[in-house]
């Protein structure tokens, strides 16, 4: 059996396009109300995959070995890459929480709640998760570097 780093690649890039596509898929569901509930559960499931998958990159990203002697540049772009991404899990760990919350309180209710509270609470949502994906594209970035720039698996014993 492989080591867990070696899942690394083809791990990651699930995550990524899973976690950007939630957003359009809930602003299309607010545009268009009779097509919600569809493209919101559609979201959250989306959302729910995305996470766990990002879970998994950054165990299988943790288990990558460290070069023998790896330059200044490469470290700090590795441990900038290590921080971003926990952060950035944990970031979108709280945004599905919140998007579940907030679409299983629509269904707790007697009566929906009214369009607006809807709009305001998915708004919210959405610019918060604005900053997720850039934090998102951010780790993606730098992990790019580190394999395409600082040739971490070139430089890695396995």
């Amino acid at each position: 059996m492989p080591a867990w780093s070696h899942l690394h690649p083809a791990v990651i890039h699930f995550p990524i396009v899973l976690l950007l596509l939630v957003p359009p898929l809930l602003a299309m569901g607010l545009l268009w109300p009779a097509q919600r509930a569809g493209l919101h559960a559609c979201a959250l499931g989306l959302l729910l995959l995305g996470t766990a998958l990002a879970f998994l990159a950054v165990v299988t990203g943790l288990a990558v070995p460290l070069p023998a002697a790896p330059s200044t540049e490469l470290l700090d772009t590795l441990r900038a890459h290590e921080r971003l991404a926990k952060g950035t899990l944990l970031t979108f760990a709280v945004l599905t929480l919140a998007q579940g919350l907030l679409q299983a309180l629509a269904y707790l209710f007697k009566r929906r709640p009214s369009r607006g509270v809807v709009l305001v609470l998915q708004l919210a949502w959405l610019l918060a998760s604005a900053g997720a994906a850039v934090a998102l594209l951010r780790t993606a970035h730098l992990g790019g570097r580190l394999v395409h720039e600082l040739d971490i698996h070139g430089q890695t014993r396995h």
